[in-house]
């Protein structure tokens, strides 16, 4: 609120700096990841605890989809393909010892009459960083990458979440680039505010109007259900 009120309001004793991106290249530091570790894995605090980790003020609101838009995108006849030939889009969602990693691979679906009207969700894969000991392995992700972008032949592109300074996953796109045939495809992505919310507002117009469709058992049910939209004090929604 300060600063939306020095930005409108100039005052002569104060100085104002906005910054929408991180200055801190190496956010995941012990103490950021131990707030959003403990107060993370409380309903009652997780809200405000992604508040102080990602530094951005924020209010709650509603949920983002209904339960019944929700259930409307499970498709009972899809499954988890290993291999498809169909034209696709990657992304590899990155944490260290707190979240999941998530491989998503999204397809444009046959039904579509121009190019990715409908798309479906086309192989999921999730990495829990309790199963290794607390902390995400990147050479088991890596050595997944290797065996299954292949599978895709048709995959236009990969994007590996690099920000904030994501070390393993910055190493894994060097690596890929270097040793890999396929790494033509991945991309280090650093999207700022702006991008991220442009990413949840597709996939709630998706959702919202039938154009988007994944199977059975995967945590995308859950974890949509549970999201809450936000209003930052520029008035732009977002998810949390």
């Amino acid at each position: 609120e300060l600063v939306e009120h020095l930005s409108n309001n100039p005052d002569p004793n104060a100085t104002l700096y906005r910054r929408d991106q991180r200055l801190n290249p190496n956010e995941n530091t012990p103490a950021t990841q131990s707030v959003e570790r403990i107060f993370g894995a409380l309903e009652s605090t997780r809200h405000y605890a992604s508040i102080e980790v990602s530094n951005t003020f924020s209010q709650r609101g509603d949920s983002y989809l209904a339960i019944h838009e929700v259930n409307s995108c499970l498709d009972q006849a899809l499954t988890n393909k290993l291999q498809s030939d169909r034209p696709c889009f990657a992304f590899l969602d990155t944490s260290i010892s707190n979240d999941l990693s998530s491989l998503v691979i999204v397809a444009e679906d046959e039904s579509s009459l121009t190019p990715w009207e409908h798309v479906r969700l086309e192989h999921l894969k999730v990495w829990d960083p309790k199963d290794s000991g607390g902390t995400i392995n990147d050479e088991e992700i890596f050595e997944y990458l290797c065996d299954y972008v292949p599978r895709f032949p048709a995959l236009l592109n990969l994007l590996v979440d690099t920000r904030g300074g994501m070390a393993w996953a910055v190493r894994l796109v060097h690596k890929a680039k270097q040793t890999q045939p396929w790494a033509r495809v991945i991309n280090p992505y650093n999207g700022g505010r702006a991008d991220h919310l442009a990413m949840w507002n597709v996939l709630e117009q998706r959702a919202r109007s039938g154009s988007l469709r994944w199977f059975k058992g995967t945590p995308l049910e859950k974890e949509l259900a549970g999201l809450k939209r936000i209003t930052l004090p520029d008035g732009t929604g977002a998810s949390q």
